[in-house]
């Protein structure tokens, strides 16, 4: 039997970012308005944001937290 491939996600939902930041989705789309969040990358009706983004929004918080 083969195994399946992994595939590494390049993209998450809100709802997926919200789980690994320990966030509520509300809090992600009020950071996204003060600027503190990336912005998402809007295909159809689906809002995604590169994994790239979510993990340097991980690091700037490790780092000192988030500065307006």
């Amino acid at each position: 039997m083969s195994e399946k491939p992994v595939v590494e996600k390049k993209y998450y939902r809100a709802k997926e970012i919200a789980l690994i930041c320990g966030l509520g989705r509300t809090t992600i789309y009020g950071y996204i308005k003060r600027g503190l969040f990336p912005q998402p990358l809007k295909i159809g009706y689906l809002s995604l944001w590169k994994k790239e983004d979510v993990n340097a929004f991980l690091e700037k918080l490790e780092k000192g937290g988030l500065k307006e």
